[in-house]
């Protein structure tokens, strides 16, 4: 909001001209907003770092046997779920640390706008919000299981203890994926485009949807690869909209971990189906839950997240 300070009388403000007030965001806006590469260069960027931490796991497979023990004639399913998780090691690592130089370096901010500020309600968002998340995909593979509709999945085919099985879902929902991926785009992809925070949370949303295209889910053939796009973009939605709606990125982490989190108790408790049009339920149902968390973003909060960034403490 642009509010212009007048000093003198209107019938002399033709014959002297008082130099308008600063703004008054001026004073609050988050430094490093100006003489920034374009905000075009700054997602493509998050799409290059995407792709060096997401690769990262390559690195530790280059190690002679590693393989062996995951593909090897002696492997077993206990072994190799452990070293598919240690190969997993370098992506958390990876999405962090390119985050934390693209916002100390490309927008010369400090991390604190990450979003990653430490709380008590931040941890309740982010256990509510994976249970959310968890408990759609359940739901809607429980009706689909009922109805003997989906693919079969063997949750364990080799005979690893469930605990492990467990662990290597956790794993994947939020060591490899979740934390790092939101920290990232709805982290700093958010916060650096926020000076319009509406096309900052849909540029969030589409790009990062847009890049599972090349992502290998079971998808046959062209229509598949799109409608395995709903999901994506109903939880990548949702995760944008709970963050700006509560100053957090904690609770996009929880929806983001908490959608995989739904896939892996359903298929340990023996609801084990899996089809398209299951996930694309799941994507709609997020997608309306979104648009009901968006309502409570007010246009109050809208114009302090241009001024101030999603992740400034509330004034």
């Amino acid at each position: 909001m642009s509010i212009s300070a007048r000093t003198v009388a209107p019938a002399h403000r033709s014959l002297i001209r008082t130099p308008p007030a600063p703004e008054p965001q001026a004073t609050v806006q988050a430094p490093g907003r100006g003489h920034r590469l374009p905000g075009w260069a700054r997602v493509l960027l998050a799409v290059v770092a995407t792709a060096l931490s997401a690769f990262s796991v390559i690195l530790p497979t280059l190690i002679p046997g590693v393989l062996d023990k995951v593909q090897g004639p002696e492997a077993t399913a206990t072994t190799a779920l452990i070293v598919i998780m240690i190969i997993w090691a370098p992506a958390l690592p990876c999405y962090l640390l390119t985050s934390f130089l693209l916002t100390r370096y490309v927008d010369r901010r400090p991390p604190a706008v990450l979003g990653l500020r430490l709380s008590a309600r931040s941890m309740a968002g982010l256990l509510g919000a994976t249970a959310l998340a968890a408990a759609v995909v359940l739901l809607v593979r429980v009706v689909v299981h009922m109805a003997g509709g989906g693919q079969p999945v063997d949750a364990n085919p080799g005979g690893a203890p469930l605990a492990l099985v467990i662990a290597y879902g956790l794993a994947r929902a939020f060591l490899l994926q979740g934390i790092g991926e939101e920290v990232l785009w709805r982290g700093y992809v958010l916060q650096s485009l926020s000076a319009r925070p509406k096309r900052a949370l849909w540029v969030s949303v589409l790009v990062f949807t847009a890049m599972h295209l090349i992502s290998q889910g079971g998808q046959d053939g062209a229509l598949d690869r799109v409608l395995y796009l709903i999901p994506t973009f109903g939880f990548a939605l949702l995760a944008g909209c709970l963050a700006l709606w509560t100053r957090s990125v904690w609770p996009a982490i929880g929806i983001h971990g908490g959608f995989h989190t739904g896939h892996v108790v359903a298929t340990v408790t023996g609801v084990n189906s899996l089809s398209i049009p299951q996930e694309v339920a799941v994507g709609l149902i997020m997608t309306a839950l979104a648009l009901v968390v968006a309502t409570r973003i007010t246009p109050q909060r809208w114009a302090e997240i241009a001024q101030r960034g999603p992740y400034a403490p509330a004034q």
